[in-house]
């Protein structure tokens, strides 16, 4: 059976369990951020839909105060 060369072994870990728990609480930190930021698109987004929806209706009364002008 071969035997791994002293050079190439891993060595044991060196990460105490707080340095662990610190990534940890950057990771949900990070994940809550991502979670903002997906929120804060979706506001935008509804809110161009409804600004779209809303110009939409304004440039339909306009034309049609202008027809209405143009008839009389």
């Amino acid at each position: 059976m071969a035997q791994t060369p002293a050079s190439t072994a891993v060595p044991p870990s060196t990460v105490t369990d707080e340095e662990v728990d610190a990534v940890m609480r950057d990771l949900e930190a990070l994940r809550l951020e991502d979670q903002e930021i997906i929120h804060a698109m979706q506001n935008w987004e509804m809110m161009d839909r409804h600004l779209t929806e809303l110009h939409e209706e304004a440039e339909a009364a306009w034309l049609a105060a202008h027809q209405l002008a143009f008839d009389f």
